[in-house]
């Protein structure tokens, strides 16, 4: 094969989750498999004692009575502090913007990650499961199985069948719970008229959240993109992977460049929504004044599994009242600090310590800084400057006593991307970022030129997206009887059904002269060409509008090179995730010898939805552009690859997320002086996308199953 086709880690992605198709894969031990139920087991109904198991092992499990099982005796200790003081009740609600929630989150965190083996951890987590609150547990659960190194390749469920809540509109499960405590559907016509299907002994609920309540929004245009389900989970890992809390030097997050890696997922979250906002018309993203009023508003229609109704932020909002003049203030504060930092080249440690900002490089500290993790020590400078802007943002009323706060979609990762603020927030954010970069020196020719290669043409085939109805699993937000419970089965299976943005499988048609063999590196840009007025957008203006979409290594013969990709070789995308239900008979068939459970990282825990890889377009079809820069491969300094078992995919903090050295995003990561830019390696072109509101039963299912054949 002429392919190296490195189907690297997407440089936002968590997990590296693209492989050589070629590669032949082990299948799972019954060990492995085991364990693999096990954590199914723990995450499903969390709300309710689902299971005996681990119900017998909590009551009997102690651990303080088993420190000598923990690495660190210390944490454990400080954990048992904690506990002991009093944690989140169980059935409140769980908010990182609390330092007290925060903090015991951590402690539980620290005690899964330091158990010496996989049984100290699987009877931790039994404990926890029993004794703690709901949403630390699962919080601090989720965190650990990806850090933990004996616990790298398995699956957990996605976030939206583990709490369905933060997903699914909140009449959608009041249905759904209605209809299980009633046994039947009273009415069918009824049943109908609400959306309501039942066949195979499951219920399906169609859930129209693009309709909503704020019809007149204009902002709800876009809802289809900021509510899918797939790129809200992908946000919420990408937290769980990099948590703004977790040390980089003690996880090894940092070889991951984590501080650059913050800046470039948000900016390339930006980008793509503003893609996005252009299908629709609805041009720039907005701006806000923390002394002004916000005047986004935003309903998100959904509830806590306690029945409180997430918060909602009315029109032309007030930020800056007397009760949060201290807070708007210190976020002002903070947002100086950042700004003269970068403005002086240097940021000051609270002992004193100066750390430039002079060289590009020194975006990876400008990162962890905006970020505010713990890599530099006390933090009071900066604070977590994201947290209190949240909150301050979201619309909720912080109460007497916060175990009794109701947080906003704003403040659940599950949950920001859904409220349009949270791109305005970013916006804000990414300007310290472009204020450094502005002091940058541009890129010369030398830099981006590649002596002996030329694209000769790049060609996609039509681009034409559409919406299709997918369903998803939400037994999780169903509560179940007494019955079921013991027996561990549930009677009827319950699903929602939403409208999600696809595109029609496309092809890239590449003819590339070179004067000798050699190994280069592709990347793969979309961009828009106009502003939301009709206006070319000049190409310094519009640098930070790119979305990288592809990254792949070619062997170059000498002479002319015609290949072709296709769009499920992207590198940057994953697919739709197996419902756990599926996962979980092939576990349990696996178990019992009859089948194979492949370790392929098929189920990649993270990573761009391939179904939004395209903006929708218009009907009419909408012209947007493309890029494509052929540059020399030169592997990083940090290797690619994986120090844990099964090394079929690099792990979080186990080597570089990465193949090369040169900045995400380039070379649209610095300012342009098109006097030097363009060279015979890269190449523009138009594409044109098209939507229709048809689609066939053949498409509705193309990126479910047929695309996960290896």
């Amino acid at each position: 094969m002429k392919f190296l086709v490195f189907f690297a880690a997407f440089l936002v992605l968590a997990t590296a989750s693209y492989i050589k198709q070629t590669e032949d894969f082990k299948n799972a031990d019954k060990d492995f498999l085991l364990k693999q139920q096990k954590i199914f087991d723990l995450l499903n109904h969390v709300n309710q004692e689902f299971g005996d198991e681990y119900v017998k092992i909590a009551k009997e499990y102690s651990i303080e009575d088993h420190i000598d099982q923990y690495t660190n005796a210390k944490a454990v200790k400080e954990f048992a502090k904690f506990y002991k003081r009093g944690f989140v009740p169980k059935f409140k609600l769980f908010s990182l913007t609390f330092d007290k929630h925060r903090d015991e989150a951590v402690a539980l965190f620290n005690v899964f990650y330091y158990a010496k083996d996989f049984e100290t951890f699987y009877k931790t987590a039994c404990w926890a499961r029993e004794f703690m609150n709901q949403g630390v547990f699962v919080y601090s659960f989720t965190v650990a199985v990806l850090h933990r190194e004996d616990c790298h390749g398995f699956v957990l469920p996605a976030p939206y069948e583990i709490y369905p809540f933060y997903f699914v509109s909140s009449d959608v499960l009041a249905k759904a719970n209605y209809i299980k405590q009633q046994g039947y559907v009273q009415d069918p016509k009824l049943a109908e008229f609400y959306g309501i299907h039942f066949e195979d002994n499951t219920y399906t609920f169609y859930d129209n959240y693009t309709q909503g309540y704020d019809f007149y929004d204009q902002e709800q245009k876009v809802s289809y993109f900021t509510n899918d389900i797939g790129l809200n989970s992908y946000y919420f890992y990408f937290h769980a992977d990099y948590p703004f809390w977790l040390g980089g030097e003690q996880f090894g997050l940092n070889k991951d460049r984590r501080g650059e890696l913050y800046y470039f997922t948000h900016q390339q979250l930006l980008a793509r929504y503003y893609l996005e906002r252009l299908s629709n018309g609805l041009g720039e993203i907005p701006s806000f004044n923390w002394r002004y009023p916000v005047k986004t508003q935003y309903n998100p229609n959904m509830a806590y599994p306690n029945g409180y109704p997430f918060p909602r932020r009315q029109e032309n909002f007030y930020v800056n009242t007397d009760k949060n003049e201290y807070l708007v203030q210190e976020v002002e504060d903070y947002e100086r600090r950042i700004r003269d930092a970068v403005t002086q080249g240097f940021v000051t440690l609270f002992d004193g310590t100066k750390l430039f900002l002079k060289d590009y490089s020194d975006i990876e500290t400008l990162g962890r800084f905006v970020q505010s993790n713990p890599d530099f020590g006390d933090i009071r400078f900066y604070d977590y400057l994201s947290v209190i802007a949240k909150f301050l943002l979201g619309g909720a009323v912080k109460p007497y006593d916060t175990i009794d706060y109701v947080p906003s979609a704003l403040e659940q990762y599950q949950t920001a991307m859904r409220d349009p603020v949270f791109y305005q927030l970013y916006k804000r954010f990414m300007s310290y970022f472009f204020r450094f970069k502005q002091y940058m020196p541009s890129y010369t020719k030398e830099e981006l030129y590649f002596p002996g290669v030329k694209v000769e043409n790049v060609e996609f085939t039509r681009l034409k997206t559409y919406f299709e109805n997918f369903t998803y699993d939400i037994t999780n937000g169903v509560y179940m009887n007494k019955q079921e419970l013991s027996q561990h089965k549930e009677k009827y299976v319950f699903q929602a059904s939403q409208k999600r943005l696809n595109h029609q499988k496309f092809n890239v048609n590449y003819e590339i002269s070179s004067e000798k063999d050699t190994e280069a590196s592709f990347r793969v840009f979309f961009g828009p060409k106009y502003d939301s007025f009709g206006r070319h957008i000049k190409l310094n203006d519009n640098k930070y509008n790119f979305v990288e979409v592809d990254y792949f290594v070619y062997k170059l013969k000498s002479g002319k090179n015609s290949f072709v990709r296709k769009n499920t070789e992207f590198s940057r995308t994953v697919y739709d995730r197996t419902p756990a239900r599926e996962l979980y008979k092939k576990v349990l068939t696996g178990i019992a010898g009859e089948g194979e459970f492949k370790l392929d990282q098929s189920e990649a825990h993270n990573g761009w939805p391939l179904r939004l890889l395209v903006p929708k377009g218009r009907r009419d079809g909408m012209v947007y552009q493309f890029y494509v820069i052929v540059t020399p491969f030169k592997q990083a300094k940090v290797p690619f690859g994986s120090t844990f078992p099964y090394q079929y995919s690099a792990g979080v903090g186990s080597g570089s997320r990465y193949y090369e050295d040169l900045p995400f995003g380039f070379p649209f990561d610095r300012e342009i002086d098109e006097t030097y830019f363009y060279t015979p390696n890269m190449y523009f072109g138009d594409m044109i996308v098209y939507h229709s509101d048809s689609y066939s039963k053949k498409n509705d299912v193309a990126y479910r199953f047929e695309t996960k054949e290896h």
